[in-house]
Formats: C-alpha cells, sequence, structure tokens
C-alpha cells in the first residue's frame, strides 16, 4: 500500500476502509513519503463499505496474505475493477477469477501505470454478473445441497449407513 502511495498521483484519491493495529504507523508511512493529508483517507472500521465500493472507480488489493478474498468479490460484485499485489492463499485463485491486473510486489510502478490506463469496462460488466452469479447465496445453497446429495449416493454406493438427518437433507 505505501509502495503504491508513493507513486500515485493525481488523479487518484486513496481510500483506506478498515481499521488495525498497523493504523498510526500507515499514517506515519504516509507523511514519510510526502502524501499529505488531502491525497488519502483513512475511513477506519466500516459495518457496510457498500458505499465505498459505489464510490469508487476501482480497488487496489494490497494484502499479500489472503486465506479466502471476501473483500475481492465485494469489489468485483460492485463492478471495481481490480488492481493488485500477487497473494497467497485463496486469494490468488480469486485474483485469476475476477480477472485482476497483478503485480509482484515491486512492480507498484507498473501497477499505477496499469491503473492510468483505465480498464476494458465491458469485461468488468461480464465480471461482475459472474460473481453475482456464481457467488450468490442462492448459488452456495444449491451447491451445498448437491454436495450433500452426492455424498449420500457415495455412502449408499459403499453401503454405510447415513444418519437420519443426512437421509432427510437428501430428500431436496
Amino acid at each position: 500500500l505505501v509502495a503504491t502511495a508513493s507513486v500515485l498521483g493525481p488523479p487518484f484519491h486513496l481510500v483506506v476502509v478498515g481499521d488495525g493495529p498497523d493504523r498510526s504507523w500507515l499514517e506515519d508511512k504516509m507523511k514519510q513519503i510526502g502524501r499529505q493529508a488531502s491525497d488519502y483517507t483513512l475511513v477506519g472500521k466500516m459495518a457496510d463499505p457498500s458505499l465505498y465500493f459505489g464510490a469508487a472507480d476501482m480497488f487496489l488489493f494490497t494484502s499479500v496474505v489472503e486465506p479466502f478474498g471476501l473483500v475481492l468479490l465485494e469489489a468485483a460484485a460492485s463492478g471495481l475493477p481490480v488492481f493488485a499485489f500477487d497473494c497467497e492463499g485463496g486469494g490468488r485463485d480469486l485474483l485469476h477469477k475476477v480477472k485482476a491486473t497483478i503485480a509482484c510486489e515491486d512492480e507498484a510502478g507498473w501497477l499505477v501505470e496499469q491503473m492510468n490506463s483505465r480498464p476494458n469496462q465491458l469485461n468488468t460488466v461480464e465480471i461482475t454478473k459472474m460473481v453475482r452469479l456464481e457467488f450468490s447465496w442462492e448459488s452456495a445453497a444449491r451447491k451445498t445441497i448437491e454436495l450433500y446429495q452426492e455424498l449420500l449416493e457415495i455412502a449408499e454406493q459403499r453401503n454405510i449407513d447415513a444418519p437420519s438427518v443426512g437421509k432427510r437433507a437428501g430428500s431436496f
């Protein structure tokens, strides 16, 4: 985040939503790299960050470790192009799924150049549709039911007694 902020210039205004123990460190770093308070906003923790997704032009993901990456899905579902540094964990798979522009940790300058080039909006619309369909609550429920049904079929094939709860779940 700090590396990107150091090369990020107008017309960008960096908005950081979220909070943590490193907030004062981040404020100090922003001053050290010459950023004025008017260049960025540290919003803090928000119960519902959707307003910020709605007001943003793009989403910058700077985590280097991300177990799942819910914020990536939220950004893509909001229609934002995603720019990111490569990360470890399940977030990496999502970066590819949402067709994020991905840079290595030492490529902040290149990533900002890509941000300046403005992404293809048509591609963003297609990604938004895909995320809303594939990661909706309805889709998650359908996939869960399908998995339970598959497991019950395997149990039947192997003559394993399925618990009575499982037999009811298999009747969907």
